[in-house]
Parts: structure tokens; C-alpha cells; sequence
């Protein structure tokens, strides 16, 4: 017999048309940090700067929180404001604390750089005012759990025997579920160090990325609250395609998870896996556990998923998902792997996202809001259904 937590759970009952579920939102936008930059002071000097940027540009989640390495990238950019060549212009980047795994860097042509300990060095033969010479350094974050609580990146640039410094300060946080992903790297972030959900903090979320063929950064955070969903209705979602579910109604705040994926793709073959858990005080009273008959609940789970525009702003066109990843009948991903209620009452859900169909985690164009609900069905509502034309998107 599964128990609950009755210290946390109203004795009121439920109905359904007014459980509100606070939903998982995915919103994806992330970018790097306000470069910081130096330049040799004097009258024959002032022509030569560094800028120094960091990606992440705020927050970093340490190394192992989530069970695998996290990463900060430092673009290095050396800059000759006037016309004349100067030649032999040196640049160093020294990264603390020192990361437990050796310092990666690429450069351009004009640049022989070499690394030692937490220190990039880097030499240019010529530097005019046209082409600028630019390094990149890749650093692993502090380990789990983290002793520091920043990540201190210091650039220096030297000619004739001058030199002019900067900085960037990264912090490491076990709330920041933030990443710089390198190419062929799978790393997976969460929304802290703790899946252990309270009344006072509902809501965890977690995301396994795949490896891509390309760097990118990626993001995880518990936000305020979601966009509005023009299909929902008092606390009821009618769409073409199916329904009625349970949703998160438009004037009731609640708390969202925001995951920023940049251009990461996902296919069926290589799929994103997401873990989310919410506390028993948010789940509808009417939502059963899953068993033999029913493997996701009764009524069976749903998630819910809208295009955001570029700029962020959701387009309120949600897909409901709740088919269960099956290979007896083939329904590969995007599906839900599993829904399970934990001994403590709490609810914990595993799907698998893709960039096809109506379940989109990113388009080329324009980045994708997930919600994560309970479907109701229509008789157990007790709802009188509405013209289907009236909601469709």
C-alpha cells in the first residue's frame, strides 16, 4: 500500500475541474557573459587590448552534482586599435581554482599557445589593426560539493615589457543547472542538489543531453511561473487532440522548470531523458497510482508542449503527449518512459524528447515550452465537452 504524506496534503477534497497542477515549463534562451577587457596604458602602448568573456556568463553547476562533468568556456580576444603592426604580443589565461582536469584550448593561426597547470599561454608573431587574434579556453567546474563558490578567470596581455589585466567571475552554484557543453560531450544538469520535493518546494527537474556535434550551452532552473495556455479553460485544456485535461489555469500562479537546450537536436535514436518530481500537495487527489492495467496512472499522465517565440513569449498552441515508450506496439520517442508514485507520496515521471512532431524540445527558428500535467479523461471529469472547433490551434 503506497502512503502518503498527510502533513503536507489538505484534507479538503479535490474536485477535478479545480486541481491545479503546477506545470513544467522548458524555455530555451541562454547566452554569454558582458566581455571585460584590458589595454596598455602610455602614449606608444594604448593600441593594445584583451577581452576576455565567459560562457557560462553567470552561474555554473559543479562538476558531479549531476553525475557528470560541467564546463565553463573563456573566449580570449586580442585587439591592435590603430594601424601599425606590433609583433610578439603575449597573453595568458590562468583559471582558479585550478580544475581537476587539464585546461582545453584552440587558437587561430596567428597564435602558438601552450598550456601548464591552470595557465594558457599564448604568443602572437603580428598583431595590425585588422585581424584580431583569438583563443578559447575550456575549464572544468569545481567538484560537487564545491569548497569555492566562484570560478575566477584572470587574463593578462603583455608587449615591451607591459602589462594590463582583467577578469571574469563565474559563480558555482548548486542551484545554477547551468553548463558550456563542448561538442561529443554528454552532460546532464539539475535543478539542485536535492530530488527531495517539499510543499515549500514542489518541483525538481533533471535532463540527460546527448552528445551533439557542436559546442552549445545548456540550462535548468525552478521559475515563478508558466505562460499562459489559451487552451485552458478554469483549470480544463480542450484541443483537437484530446482531452479534457487537467491544466494549469491562466490567472493561478505556479512554479515552472525553464531548460535551455540552445541548437541541441534529439532524435529517437538519440534522445534527451528528463526526470521530474513534484511534491504529493500539488497532484490532484483523483490521480491514481500506475499498475499492471495502467503503467502511467489512472487516468494516464500527460505532458503538455507550445512553441515559444524568439523572444521568449510563449505562443499558448499546446500538443498534449501521454503515449507510454513502448516496443510491443512501437511508440518510440517522444514518449514517457515512466510514471511512478514514491513510497512518500510523491509523484516522479521519466519521458524521452525529441526535436519531431508535436513534442519538439527546440526548432531552428524558435525554442519549445513543455508542461507537465495529469490527463482527465472526459467522463471522469463529468464535463460536458465543448465544440472541439472553439479550441482548435
Amino acid at each position: 500500500m503506497i502512503q502518503s504524506k498527510p502533513t503536507r496534503r489538505s484534507s479538503a477534497p479535490v474536485s477535478v475541474a479545480g486541481a491545479i497542477l503546477a506545470p513544467l515549463c522548458v524555455l530555451l534562451w541562454s547566452g554569454p557573459g558582458i566581455a571585460a577587457s584590458a589595454c596598455l596604458k602610455g602614449v606608444a602602448l594604448n593600441k593594445l587590448c584583451l577581452e576576455l568573456t565567459s560562457v557560462p556568463g553567470t552561474s555554473v553547476q559543479p562538476s558531479g552534482l549531476a553525475d557528470t562533468k560541467t564546463y565553463v568556456k573563456y573566449d580570449v580576444t586580442i585587439r591592435n586599435l590603430v594601424s601599425a603592426t606590433s609583433r610578439n604580443v603575449a597573453a595568458t589565461l590562468t583559471v582558479a581554482p585550478t580544475p581537476s582536469s587539464a585546461l582545453t584550448f584552440t587558437a587561430n593561426a596567428g597564435l602558438a599557445c601552450a598550456v601548464s597547470g591552470a595557465t594558457v599561454s599564448c604568443l602572437g608573431d603580428k598583431l595590425d589593426g585588422v585581424d584580431p587574434l583569438t583563443f578559447t579556453v575550456t575549464a572544468e567546474a569545481p567538484q560537487y560539493p564545491a569548497t569555492v563558490t566562484e570560478m575566477v578567470a584572470t587574463g593578462v596581455i603583455g608587449w615591451n615589457g607591459n602589462t594590463a589585466q582583467t577578469s571574469q567571475t563565474v559563480a558555482v552554484s548548486n542551484t545554477a543547472g547551468e553548463s558550456f557543453i563542448p561538442k561529443d560531450t554528454e552532460v546532464t544538469l539539475a535543478t539542485n542538489d536535492s530530488d527531495d520535493v517539499t510543499a515549500e518546494n514542489p518541483r525538481y527537474g533533471r535532463i540527460t543531453l546527448p552528445p551533439q556535434p557542436f559546442d552549445y550551452v545548456a540550462t535548468i532552473a525552478v521559475v515563478a511561473d508558466a505562460p499562459a495556455n489559451s487552451n485552458c479553460i478554469s483549470g480544463i485544456y480542450f484541443s483537437t487532440d484530446g482531452g479534457p485535461f487537467i491544466c494549469r489555469d491562466n490567472e493561478t500562479p505556479g512554479r515552472a522548470i525553464r531548460i535551455d537546450v540552445g541548437p541541441a537536436e534529439f532524435t529517437a535514436a538519440n534522445p534527451a531523458v528528463y526526470t521530474e518530481k513534484w511534491d504529493t500537495t500539488i497532484v490532484p487527489a483523483t490521480q491514481l497510482p500506475p499498475n499492471a492495467a495502467a503503467p502511467t496512472g489512472t487516468p494516464p499522465f500527460a505532458t503538455f508542449t507550445a512553441p515559444l517565440s524568439a523572444q521568449g513569449s510563449a505562443t499558448a498552441a499546446y500538443n498534449a503527449l501521454w503515449l507510454q515508450c513502448s516496443t510491443t506496439v512501437p511508440v518510440g520517442p517522444p514518449c514517457i518512459s515512466s510514471v511512478q508514485q514514491l513510497a512518500n507520496g510523491d509523484w516522479q515521471a521519466v519521458g524521452l524528447r525529441t526535436n519531431d512532431g508535436v513534442t519538439l524540445v527546440r526548432s531552428p527558428l524558435a525554442p519549445l515550452q513543455a508542461v507537465l500535467d495529469f490527463l482527465i479523461s472526459r467522463a471522469e471529469a463529468q464535463i460536458v465537452p465543448k465544440p472541439d472547433i472553439g479550441f482548435m490551434q
